[in-house]
């Protein structure tokens, strides 16, 4: 079964091995029953050139590991520093560490998973401690979970640390730049983006003897519960309980890549639009981390209001101008035609973006008359709302512009031009 485009993983694999010694686990048979390599032969970088280039029995990945490689001791020392490191995340954890704590120290890693992490780590030290620190999330929201259900959470937990850990996998078999987060994409490298989501539950599922769960969580971890998520956009109870906590875990990790305020920012980006993410998830965030020093708010030095102002500006008037030529989309495209369906979709989400920032009140800040006036009617807790909730807008007019594309190219229409004011509206901003 061919997973997905195998040479940037192959490339990764390559740079690995001038640090990890990688060894075939079983023979490496190609499609003619000829064997290429015998069962514990160290692999060199010449060896996987010429392998790259034969059709295989098996899959590469099926049959090698690395000698030595990530351990679960170290990703037990790297969950511990982060939380040492953030405040925010240490009450975000509390007294659920030391559980996670121990599963890491059990994990069991068959050969597929202990290599990924391990070219993971080496090639990839941002995406692994990324992995950790959403593995650490997911395992402490899952314990909660449990917790509240009067169930025992060891296992609840261990799912959810496996689903964090492995979740983007499926990156390394697509484009190596993530100078951007993946809503920032261009549109062409937006469509490969996307695929790490499908590539990474079908790794799961064909090389390692995971629950379902996992992987099903896996290819759920970009979608929202209100159906506005990708790449299917599912909503409700077609979405899995784990799979509702990793993607809200994954939304956590990337506030706290923030350099400040994460706990208010992760506030706003989870209740900014109502109904994305499960409301006893969120209100099960609010409770832990509220009344804790990781909550208070300061206003980063450098704030600068004016530009602040300006951009708010500039997305207020974004998202109007897409919800008219959406408007005018609707009046001309029946429902029941397949653009119509992508049309009437599409407008109902631009009005949710529009009701959600229309009830933070951000707009009256926008038309005050001058600066001054603008700086005394806002308090700090202001200033900061009006930077964080902007961006939230454009990001989700990004994402929303996104999955216009993806929504045409599910029903296969050629005359994709005709939603292209929207897609054009609802990409500013970034």
């Amino acid at each position: 079964m061919v997973i997905h485009d195998s040479k940037p993983f192959l490339t990764a694999l390559a740079q690995a091995s001038q640090t990890l010694d990688i060894i075939s686990i079983e023979d490496i048979i190609d499609a003619n029953g000829v064997r290429l390599v015998s069962g514990g032969q160290k692999l060199t970088v010449q060896m996987q050139v010429k392998l790259a280039d034969r059709v295989l029995a098996k899959p590469l990945e099926a049959s090698i590991d690395s000698n030595g490689g990530v351990t679960c001791q170290q990703i037990a020392g790297l969950a511990t520093s982060l939380c040492q490191g953030s405040t925010f995340l240490a009450a975000l954890m509390g007294n659920e560490f030391a559980t996670i704590k121990k599963v890491y120290l059990t994990l069991s890693l068959p050969p597929f998973a202990h290599l990924m992490l391990s070219v993971l780590r080496l090639t990839h030290p941002q995406r692994f401690e990324h992995a950790v620190l959403c593995s650490l999330i997911a395992g402490a929201f899952a314990a909660r979970s449990a917790g509240q259900r009067n169930e025992n959470p060891a296992t609840d937990t261990q799912l959810a640390v496996l689903a964090g850990l492995l979740h983007d996998l499926g990156e390394l078999y697509g484009p190596d730049d993530r100078s951007t987060p993946i809503a920032g994409a261009d549109r062409h490298r937006w469509r490969a983006v996307v695929a790490h989501v499908n590539v990474g539950k079908r790794l799961v599922e064909q090389f390692t003897d995971y629950p379902e769960p996992v992987a099903q969580a896996i290819a759920e971890h970009h979608e929202k519960l209100d159906g506005s998520g990708y790449p299917r956009g599912i909503s409700g109870d077609a979405m899995s309980p784990l799979g509702r906590i990793l993607s809200l875990a994954d939304t956590i990790c990337g506030i706290i890549q923030a350099a400040d305020n994460h706990w208010a920012r992760a506030k706003l980006a989870l209740s900014f639009v109502s109904g994305e993410f499960d409301p006893q998830l969120v209100r099960q965030y609010t409770e832990v981390t509220h009344g804790t020093i990781a909550a208070e708010i300061t206003l980063p030095p450098a704030f600068d209001l004016d530009m602040a102002l300006d951009h708010a500006r500039t997305m207020s008037k974004s998202l109007a101008r897409a919800g008219e030529e959406i408007a005018r989309l609707a009046q001309e495209n029946p429902a029941s035609t397949p653009l119509g369906k992508i049309v009437a979709l599409t407008q109902h989400r631009i009005d949710r973006l529009k009701s959600a920032w229309e009830a933070t009140g951000i707009d009256a800040y926008c038309v005050a008359e001058s600066s001054q006036d603008r700086v005394s009617q806002m308090d700090e807790e202001s200033f900061f709302d009006l930077e964080v909730v902007s961006r939230e807008l454009t990001w989700r007019m990004r994402s929303q512009s996104r999955q216009v594309m993806l929504l045409l190219d599910r029903y296969r229409l050629e005359d994709k031009g005709t939603l292209e004011p929207v897609i054009s509206a609802l990409e500013l901003g970034i």
